[in-house]
């Protein structure tokens, strides 16, 4: 299992979770590596995570200097203590104070090496992010967009108002390809071009209502 390509300096790994998976992606800028998410358990870190993290500063160059997180649910930083124990000087990341050895509270707007953007969107939780690829346009949404969730997980979202704003802010903004954690239903992970992108919105505000 390794880290796949989805745009320049852009990558990601599939982690299984139950019968379904949940992503980890890497962003690569000159030699600095922000990983995003960290899966569900110790298990995932050191058998899919470091050796996949490895491979790809094999193949790519690079360093880790950055562990950010999507949100606090376990299938996505429920890896997060095991991983800093691999890596204990890069710190962990997140818009919610939490208390990692090593950690960094992000804000809303924040640019991680000069190529992420922080984007608070709640609704699936008070503290959920998006990061915006400023080269590509590109929103790795992690759970923020729910559609009709995914497997058994069809009930997502805590705050539908909070839910409903989020993505009228994401419809302001320039995107041109969206990116979620999950393949949810019914468009899946991915949309790419800015009529996809509208499309995916609107869904995720419609299958709400």
């Amino acid at each position: 299992m390794r880290f796949e390509p989805i745009e320049k300096g852009i990558f990601l790994l599939k982690v299984p979770f139950e019968d379904l998976y949940t992503s980890v992606f890497a962003v690569i800028e000159e030699d600095r590596i922000a990983l995003i998410d960290t899966a569900t358990t110790d298990f995932d870190v050191d058998t899919y995570i470091v050796p996949a993290l490895q491979e790809l500063i094999d193949r790519e160059g690079g360093r880790l200097c950055y562990i950010l997180l999507t949100h606090g649910h376990g299938d996505h930083a429920g890896g997060a203590i095991r991983l800093s124990g691999h890596f204990p000087n890069v710190p962990i990341c997140a818009l919610q104070s939490m208390e990692y050895s090593c950690f960094h509270k992000l804000s809303d707007g924040e640019e991680i090496m000069d190529r992420l953007q922080v984007v608070h969107l709640p609704g699936h939780t008070v503290y959920a992010v998006g990061y915006l690829d400023l080269k590509h346009r590109l929103l790795l949404s992690g759970d923020c967009l729910q559609l009709r969730g995914v497997g058994k997980y069809t009930r997502g979202v805590s705050d539908k108002e909070a839910y409903f704003s989020s993505i009228e802010r994401l419809k302001t903004m320039e995107i041109e390809i969206i990116v979620a954690s999950h393949d949810y239903v019914p468009l899946g992970s991915t949309a790419k071009g800015k009529e996809a992108v509208a499309k995916y919105l609107e869904t995720c505000k419609k299958v709400i209502e």
